[in-house]
């Protein structure tokens, strides 16, 4: 895992995996699929690092334990804060294109294989609807208009 300076909030930090993308994953839903991936969180500095690093550890060892992971702009369902100690309103995670970087950031290519960078942001439950009834470009402008709330991770504000 790498820490490095948020590029957009100067006491802010972005949480990165390194490595996760030597796995070629299948995707949810699409078996023959195959994605290299590497997952991150952008949170400001009064988050606790070791709580969101665990939470990309756990995420990233769930998609190598079975060899899948989820769908870019899914919603991975939860039940209780997704961090320890953290807020009980935001109970699941939104795999998104990263948030408030430069266009083209989440993709990189080159002649052999495409990786992915995917932002991890909690989501409550209403949010959560406004995906499934709204779609996920809603919620995107949403949390894209106020990138100081949504990098307080799971204490910030619900943007519905």
């Amino acid at each position: 895992m790498l820490k490095y300076p948020c590029p957009f909030s100067l006491n802010s930090h972005v949480l990165i995996t390194c490595g996760l993308s030597a796995h070629r994953l299948s995707l949810a839903d699409e078996p023959l699929k195959r994605v290299e991936r590497e997952f991150l969180i952008c949170a400001d500095n009064g988050n606790d690092i070791n709580a969101l690093a665990a939470l990309l550890i756990a995420v990233s060892m769930d998609s190598l334990d079975n060899h899948v992971t989820q769908k870019i702009y899914s919603v991975m369902p939860g039940s209780g804060a997704v961090l320890s100690r953290g807020n009980p309103i935001f109970e699941h995670l939104f795999l998104s294109k990263p948030l408030g970087f430069p266009e083209g950031f989440g993709n990189c290519e080159n002649s052999s294989s495409s990786l992915e960078i995917i932002q991890i942001i909690p989501l409550s439950e209403r949010e959560r609807r406004v995906v499934s009834t709204e779609g996920r470009q809603v919620l995107e402008k949403r949390l894209a208009g106020d990138l100081e709330n949504l990098l307080r991770f799971d204490w910030r504000t619900e943007c519905v």
